[in-house]
């Protein structure tokens, strides 16, 4: 899926305020918030090498974050979890992205970016993926 988009001049603004904030590191996460039910926005600091993204993923009943795993590994077939919102950002620089959780649901953060600096297996696969979470 891609959109051609085109750059003009003009200034910069700020980054949405965040109400929180991840660092991403190859290959995990630290400090992942608590987010609760709404819109929230999540700032991610990329300390890695390379790319790194902050994906929500909807994980359904009956699904697990091992299976999204499993599917990463070979992306044959549909992914067993939804792609909801995310932001990838380049290596040490910062972004923000706009995430929308309903109560009762379960998400995980994962990047599924490839290794592009190794043998380019996907993030996910490397342990770059929190503990699914259901928001109350």
């Amino acid at each position: 899926m891609m959109k051609a988009v085109t750059v003009t001049e003009g200034t910069s603004g700020d980054l949405p305020k965040a109400v929180s904030s991840v660092t991403a590191v190859d290959f995990g996460f630290d400090s992942v918030p608590d987010l609760k039910a709404g819109t929230s926005v999540v700032r991610l600091d990329n300390r890695g090498k390379q790319i790194h993204e902050l994906l929500l993923v909807g994980i359904p009943k009956g699904k697990s974050i091992d299976d999204l795993v499993s599917w990463a590994a070979t992306e044959a077939g549909p992914p067993p979890v939804s792609v909801l919102q995310g932001v990838a950002v380049k290596a040490g620089e910062n972004g923000t992205g706009e995430y929308t959780l309903e109560k009762g649901s379960t998400y995980a953060f994962v990047c599924i970016i490839p290794d592009f600096l190794g043998d380019m297996k996907p993030h996910i696969t490397k342990g770059m993926r929190t503990a699914p979470f259901t928001v109350a």
